[in-house]
């Protein structure tokens, strides 16, 4: 039978704990009156063979010795030995009933213990396959970022860094071809048109330049 369902031994262990403990409640626990009534019945046996042995040796030693005084003596020395005997017999009574009690409290014990494993047993085996799912997943996802993230990441790092610095390159490159474009039409237009270095760069920076041709550009800014 799968581990998530209850055995038969499992049903009956708890049968057993729950009269177990009802018994508890009610102060019940230790021999049961069955139980009671055997035991002081086998002490009643023993009892009453014993009273009839000590009466047949009374009337025995009377009827030797004929001292009828002694033979009284001897039937008050038989009730106290029996007065004696339902003592000893109702102490062992009670001593059989506390030992019952206190083996039935330790088996409150044993079996809620057993009942409590199983019960973590039959939960184990519930979530197992749950729980394995999602180890098989956390693992399948932490070696993807492994795989994908760790080595290929170290490669992506070293291209992005390559781009970067490319792109830094022609930003440089670019901003240093204006320059040397801007300083060529400035220096063209104060020769051929005798403006200042002061008017021939605001011309440059200014609409009137940008409405000019790409060729009118180009032949104030390349390199003669």
């Amino acid at each position: 039978m799968p581990a998530y369902f209850k055995s038969d031994l499992e049903k009956d262990q708890a049968k057993r704990l729950k009269e177990l403990q009802r018994r508890e409640e009610l102060g019940a626990l230790g021999l049961s009156d069955k139980e009671r009534a055997a035991l002081n019945d086998q002490f009643s046996g023993a009892q009453a063979q014993a009273a009839a042995q000590q009466k047949a040796l009374i009337g025995q030693y009377s009827a030797q010795t004929g001292q009828p005084g002694q033979a009284a003596l001897g039937m008050v020395a038989a009730g106290e030995a029996q007065r004696n005997l339902a003592a000893q017999q109702a102490q062992a009574v009670t001593q059989a009933d506390i030992a019952a009690a206190e083996k039935q409290r330790q088996e409150m014990i044993d079996l809620q213990a057993a009942l409590s494993e199983q019960k973590r047993a039959r939960q184990e085996a519930l979530v197992a396959p749950l729980t394995q799912g999602i180890e098989a997943f956390v693992g399948g996802q932490q070696f993807s970022q492994l795989m994908g993230t760790q080595k290929p990441g170290l490669l992506e790092q070293r291209q992005i860094k390559q781009a970067q610095q490319a792109a830094d390159l022609a930003a440089q490159t670019a901003k240093n071809d204006a320059m040397v474009a801007q300083a060529l039409a400035v220096s063209r237009m104060q020769q051929e048109w005798g403006l200042s270095p002061q008017q021939a760069e605001a011309f440059y920076k200014s609409s009137d330049w940008a409405n000019l041709s790409p060729e009118t550009q180009s032949y104030y800014t390349r390199i003669k």
